[in-house]
């Protein structure tokens, strides 16, 4: 459903993105306001303890803050899309800006509601954080409120999930797409439908590979896996930024930060990767293996591209007629 929508309209996919967020910011902000309704009526206990009993296992924290962070995985679709952007120079630093400030304010007193109306335990032990809160609090006022509060927010947990894979598609689409028009991917990838103008063979492709990852795995395992490969590549792009400014300090930039940006950003990806490689080394060790694939596929399609290249321009011929697409 969501590629098809993707494969229609981008327009119509950004208005579901952004119908369903302001729908996930009104759930976030009546938990902040049931945390805050706890605490004015004087109800501390589940906050009294703070951090009494942390697991102070540097290996875990870094799991830990690698499955938080997930939450934030919105800010690099931001730079994915920077082409389809109006005035860009301007408007992705705002953005970048702008949302990561205000979702992680959002993000942190909506976790200190949770706290606030849940103990400890009701925290490590449930699944759905949001769903409890709800049943719990209305369940004050009888049942039928419970119900109420839980279908409220599950509901509400529902909307996030689906408009945040809209984005994260609609978006993630773009980089094999962007790739084959460089050729540093197959040249099918670039197709766009001739109606809409939407890449149709690196979305169908970015759907199905969703499918093949969902279908058999466990998300927090999955969530582990993307993580872990995105925090070492992304610290590898951040490395990048310093060896740029280190080789080539006098070429146009369109964006600059402070060096010490870069240095940190480097320093946090080099913790979280070896942080959970420690406390993880076969699952670690799994998501490597896997990123290696991409060699063979290099130097066997990228680097020698003659030997691919007519079976591949006839791939492309057929798809360009069967999909209505150039």
């Amino acid at each position: 459903m969501i590629i098809v929508l993707c494969l229609y309209s981008t327009k119509y996919s950004l208005y579901v993105v952004n119908t369903f967020t302001v729908l996930k910011l009104g759930a976030l902000l009546m938990i902040i306001v049931l945390g805050a309704a706890t605490l004015c009526q004087g109800n501390f206990e589940n906050i009294k303890p703070g951090f009494e009993g942390t697991n102070m296992d540097v290996g875990l924290w870094s799991n830990a803050l690698m499955s938080s962070l997930w939450a934030y995985n919105g800010w690099n679709s931001i730079g994915i899309i920077a082409s389809e952007v109006k005035n860009p120079t301007k408007n992705l630093p705002r953005a970048l800006i702008i949302t990561g400030l205000v979702m992680t304010m959002l993000y942190v007193i909506t976790n200190l509601s949770y706290h606030v109306l849940l103990s400890t335990e009701d925290l490590v032990a449930r699944e759905s954080i949001a769903i409890v809160v709800g049943e719990t609090f209305f369940g004050q006022w009888g049942e039928g409120a419970g119900m109420f509060g839980k279908y409220f927010f599950a509901i509400s947990v529902a909307f996030s999930t689906f408009g945040a894979l809209v984005s994260v598609i609609l978006s993630w689409s773009r980089l094999p797409f962007a790739a084959a028009q460089e050729d540093m991917f197959p040249s099918c990838f670039s197709l766009v439908l001739n109606r809409s103008g939407t890449p149709v063979v690196s979305l169908l492709f970015t759907g199905l590979g969703a499918f093949i990852c969902v279908w058999p795995s466990n998300i927090f395992s999955l969530i582990t896996y993307v993580g872990f490969l995105s925090w070492l590549f992304w610290g590898l792009c951040f490395a990048g930024v310093i060896v740029l400014r280190w080789k080539y300090p006098d070429i146009e930039r369109p964006f600059r930060v402070p060096i010490a940006v870069p240095v940190i950003a480097v320093l946090s990806s080099l913790y979280l990767v070896i942080g959970l490689f420690y406390a993880m080394p076969v699952s670690s060790g799994v998501c490597v293996a896997c990123s290696l694939i991409a060699i063979p596929v290099y130097y066997g399609y990228v680097d020698t591209d003659n030997r691919c290249s007519a079976w591949m321009e006839n791939l492309t011929d057929k798809l360009k007629q069967y999909l209505h697409a150039e």
